[in-house]
């Protein structure tokens, strides 16, 4: 269409002009979904919409080149190539959830926090205040999710999977999302692996209302790229909020490494929002300092004193929060 205004011609639909135009138009919305500010609004307004519009692409771009040979054996190439990995993906899905003689992978929610119960409180609600406690309750609570896996594997830091809960609905429940492994545990009865989620909207909402509920569960994966951070000399992990949930797992393969003399020391910063008195630990490897964390000053500290090869992470940071802040230290 643009190409016809500026040789002065008149757009006309056709087949295969118009086929043209619903291709581009599909793609171009896929990549205004894509955006990552519009993406983390709600992860189902983001995958559902994505995957028809790829449909839609698809089947305008097969009707633009029938015509053409050589175009047309591409795209036949790359429909196989997807069709094969689908049935592989799958494949290795009914592997992962399906074992004769045994039950379904099972789901178990639980709140990590002295709030009421998730059904006495106004999920519409951006805060309320519980008269009780005279304290405010933040309807986005933490939730822990333990998953039993009918299937274990060998668990490593940074791994995520996609978990589908069909009990939450057929638009939300059906659909995996996708979470990061948090801890895990395996002995003589299996692999238990531990998820952190905050509650949002859409599925982490309904997920808030079925807490200590044993729920059916189908887990995709795992995924993700091992990062190795017992290679480096000094580490350091800057998160706030939720996203301490993706440092834990490299922690707790830091202190492995630690045990076992490989790694000499370790320092953590955390920090966290509460009241001067809050009881925390009472041993002399654990300093509180109340105030915002002084990001750069730790930073410079860390690479003055630094021991081989240094690497900072950092997790987004996460709206603040109000009261007064502070952050623990522990050698």
């Amino acid at each position: 269409m643009i190409v016809s205004l500026k040789e002065g011609g008149r757009f006309t639909w056709t087949s295969s002009s118009g086929s043209r135009v619903v291709a581009s138009s599909a793609l171009g919305f896929i990549f205004i979904l894509s955006i990552r500010l519009i993406r983390s609004l709600q992860y189902e307004t983001f995958l559902n919409p994505h995957l028809i519009l790829a449909l839609v692409a698809l089947i305008a771009i097969w009707c633009h080149i029938p015509e053409k040979k050589a175009a047309t054996l591409f795209l036949r190439f790359g429909i196989c190539l997807w069709v094969a990995m689908s049935m592989v993906h799958w494949c290795l899905f009914v592997f992962r959830n399906f074992v004769f003689g045994r039950a379904f992978a099972t789901a178990v929610v639980k709140p990590l926090s002295n709030q009421r119960k998730p059904s006495e409180l106004d999920l519409e609600q951006a805060m309320q205040v519980d008269v009780s406690n005279k304290r405010e309750i933040d309807p986005e609570e933490i939730m822990q999710v333990d998953i039993t896996i009918l299937r274990p594997w060998r668990v490593r830091a940074g791994q995520h999977i996609f978990i589908s809960i069909p009990k939450l609905g057929i638009l939300r429940g059906l659909r995996g999302h996708p979470f990061v492994i948090t801890w895990w545990d395996r002995d003589i009865t299996g692999l238990t692996v531990t998820l952190l989620i905050k509650s949002r909207t859409g599925f982490t909402r309904e997920l808030r209302r079925h807490v200590e509920k044993p729920l059916r569960v189908f887990v995709d994966g795992p995924f993700g790229i091992r990062h190795n951070f017992g290679d480096y000399g000094t580490v350091v992990m800057v998160a706030t909020g939720i996203g301490i949930a993706g440092y834990i797992p490299y922690l707790k393969e830091l202190i492995s490494g630690y045990n076992s003399y490989e790694i000499l020391e370790i320092s953590l910063h955390a920090q966290e929002y509460g009241k001067k008195d809050e009881a925390y630990s009472s041993h002399n490897k654990l300093n509180k300092s109340f105030g915002p964390l002084d990001v750069e000053g730790l930073l410079q500290k860390e690479l003055s004193a630094r021991r081989g090869r240094i690497i900072v992470s950092r997790k987004p940071p996460a709206p603040p929060a109000t009261g007064p802040t502070f952050y623990i230290c522990a050698n």
